[in-house]
């Protein structure tokens, strides 16, 4: 169990808590950044998660920017809808909207993790709370 600050920095300037993991690699100092929180107990936890982890890349901002913002790339629409939206050159690409957020959540987290190929993610076999789906559609035991 980590006590205190380790790992926690407080910027002067923001007033946030800054988790940095820093290391030596062939004398040259390395260090990385998971995230930063406006509240000193949220970091403490996520901080807690990095070490739990072993400091696992993946829960670093710029390797999941879902880990710090949950709803990074899902805005509301005025419908109440939820949209999945990313920015790329300049454009803003939609890549669907779902009825609830669990829906856009899921869905958004897929494109990630096939670096947005939305082909991919549409040709993909899932199972959702135990059902399986395939090709966007429940499929039964019997097929």
């Amino acid at each position: 169990m980590v006590i205190g600050m380790k790992h926690i920095r407080k910027d002067p300037r923001t007033n946030h808590y800054q988790i940095i993991k820093e290391y030596r690699v062939n004398g040259k100092r390395i260090t990385n950044h998971f995230g930063s929180f406006k509240d000193l107990n949220q970091a403490k936890e996520y901080r807690d998660k990095c070490i739990e982890n072993n400091w696992d890349k993946q829960l670093m901002p710029k390797n999941n920017p879902t880990t710090i913002n949950p709803l990074k790339y899902i805005t509301k629409t005025p419908a109440g809808n939820y949209r999945i939206q990313k920015w790329e050159n300049g454009n803003s690409i939609c890549y669907g909207t779902y009825t609830t957020l669990f829906d856009a959540m899921q869905e958004r987290d897929l494109l990630i993790k096939y670096n947005w190929d939305y082909d991919a993610v549409c040709n993909i076999d899932e199972t959702i709370v135990g059902m399986p789906i395939f090709k966007g559609r429940r499929m039964d035991e019997n097929g």
